[in-house]
């Protein structure tokens, strides 16, 4: 998690979320038109580690300002360009 906040810090970084697959995830935003790299990192708790990530900075494709996640065992990520 803490590499993951380092690279999230990034003027490139410009989504974050959480997911239970993150190569599901990776496809729809694919799909959606999204390019660059997908970051993320296993955590027992995603709502904590979503809002620690959303902490960071003012996410530019980012809506919420607070995670609505359920704090349960999955992935965080991050987009960088």
């Amino acid at each position: 998690m803490n590499k993951l906040l380092h690279k999230a810090r990034g003027k490139k970084a410009i989504r974050c979320g959480l997911t239970n697959d993150p190569q599901r995830r990776k496809n729809e935003y694919s799909r959606d038109g999204y390019n660059g790299t997908m970051y993320f990192a296993r955590t027992n708790n995603m709502k904590r580690d979503e809002q620690k990530l959303l902490n960071v900075k003012d996410w530019r494709d980012n809506i919420q300002k607070r995670s609505n996640g359920q704090e349960k065992s999955g992935y965080v990520y991050i987009i960088v360009k």
